[in-house]
């Protein structure tokens, strides 16, 4: 099938463009990115000769072929839906959508974009709701909805004068979703520009409040691209925001959560037992470091690598500035990496070091480190404190909820860089920054009429704010 699938992406990016987010929608998929622009003008593309309206047409044909054939799949199912969308045949898409699930088809994020996109041009909340509820819970592999499908909704809410819903939805996207990629945040901002309703709308109290009232904006004062002082001050609002922490209850679920995970994500199950069973004997570890992230970082020139030196510093340096660790750092690292390294002299000084005080864990051959080292950081507990630059956003972080991974990266991830001051006990300026003051998720004050919303750019991991206040 992957014949028919590239000529469902040629004709596909021929009737609808080049994005996954679907027609006019400004966004792209699951995570906010979009393909990459499609040069319909070049004399190589294929699809540039037969005009968007044969192209739909030709999308069409190709899912009734495929339906017809038992060899449906999910660029089918999303091609077609878009092309449905661009339309303006909304209910279409959403039967595609409700057809996919019942056929056994796993479907994506981006299959659901294009129709998403569409209920809210429509202004179709209540449909745009129940889809949410069918993605979340009815489809093969459940998906939760992330900043593109609840923007959507909250738009089709506004376009439907459903003022009552604003808050139960920015509720959500307060509640499941982490930092907010660019397209998203600057969508919400619009929001609140062009239709949020009247402030007394956004308190949490009156978040039942249905019909038109309030539907237009009134007075919304929106910034966006803000800086928070070091201390997460907003510069316009005068706001500071809060340390939002997981409470000791949500800390546990969390806890078994990722060591559920952790245990099918191991390819025998003596693997992770050897972990638990090393940190019984050795612990406890207040302080967890991803060594490889360390070992590689800033190491992309000619003649870089795998820089021993740096775990080296970076141990020494959690000494100086996280004086209160009862023990020596916990260096885990894949059991390839340790293998290398020790075949150098330099490598088998810090490593052999590391060994005879027991503080480094060697994650065996099959195995991703990533998840040892979360699993270790998180058994600390409370205290616990994870040094690594790694942003956690692969496939593998993705499975486990937002709301509580945000909230315990925000009070336990260290990060570091290796361009501070240099002195005799610190060679390579190796500096680490502990966790902020205040939590970098999406936060609501003064009853609703003061929101702040973390935006966070795909490449660098910088983080800035929308701001909106009434």
């Amino acid at each position: 099938d992957g014949e028919l699938n590239a000529l469902l992406f040629l004709l596909r990016t021929e009737a609808v463009g080049g994005e996954e987010g679907g027609a006019g929608s400004g966004f792209g998929g699951a995570e906010g990115h979009r393909s990459a622009p499609v040069d319909t003008a070049a004399p190589d593309y294929v699809g540039s000769s037969i005009g968007k309206e044969a192209a739909a047409a030709r999308v069409l044909e190709v899912f009734d072929y495929a339906s017809a054939n038992g060899r449906v799949s999910e660029p089918t199912y999303t091609a077609a839906a878009a092309v449905a969308c661009a339309a303006g045949d909304a209910s279409r898409g959403v039967a595609l959508m409700e057809e996919m699930a019942t056929s056994g088809v796993p479907a994506r994020h981006r299959s659901y974009a294009p129709v998403f996109e569409a209920l809210a041009a429509a202004g179709r909340h209540a449909d745009a709701e129940k889809l949410l509820t069918h993605m979340s819970t009815a489809a093969i592999e459940p998906l939760p909805p992330t900043a593109a499908e609840l923007t959507a909704t909250l738009r089709a809410a506004a376009a439907a004068g459903e003022a009552g819903a604003a808050r139960p939805l920015l509720d959500r996207i307060l509640n499941e979703v982490s930092l907010l990629p660019p397209a998203h945040g600057a969508a919400l901002a619009r929001w609140f520009r062009e239709s949020a309703p009247h402030a007394p709308a956004l308190k949490a109290e009156g978040a039942q409040t249905s019909g038109s009232a309030g539907a237009q904006t009134d007075g919304w004062r929106v910034e966006e691209r803000v800086q928070l002082s070091a201390d997460g001050v907003c510069p316009f609002f005068g706001t500071r925001m809060d340390a939002v922490f997981l409470s000791e209850g949500e800390y546990g679920e969390f806890k078994s959560r990722v060591d559920s995970l952790a245990e099918k994500r191991a390819s025998n199950p003596e693997q992770l037992a050897n972990l638990k069973s090393f940190l019984a004997r050795h612990g406890p570890f207040e302080v967890v470091i991803d060594a490889a992230n360390v070992a590689l970082y800033n190491q992309n020139f000619a003649g870089g690598g795998f820089n021993v030196q740096q775990i080296e510093q970076l141990v020494a340096q959690c000494a100086a500035q996280i004086p209160g660790a009862c023990h020596p750092p916990l260096v885990i690292l894949h059991e390839n990496r340790v293998s290398t390294a020790m075949k150098t002299e330099e490598g088998r000084r810090v490593l052999g070091v590391l060994k005879k005080h027991n503080c480094l864990f060697a994650t065996p051959r099959g195995a991703n480190d990533d998840w040892y080292w979360l699993y270790a950081a998180v058994a600390a507990g409370d205290k616990g404190l994870l040094v690594s630059n790694d942003q956690m956003r692969d496939h593998l972080f993705q499975m486990l909820r937002p709301r509580e991974f945000v909230r315990y990266r925000a009070r336990h991830q260290v990060k570091y860089d290796f361009n501070g001051a240099r002195s005799q006990g610190n060679k390579l300026g190796c500096q680490l920054y502990l966790p902020k003051p205040y939590t970098e998720c999406m936060q609501v004050h003064d009853d609703g009429a003061t929101w702040h919303v973390p935006v966070s750019e795909d490449d660098s991991g910088e983080v800035h704010w929308v701001c909106a206040h009434a």
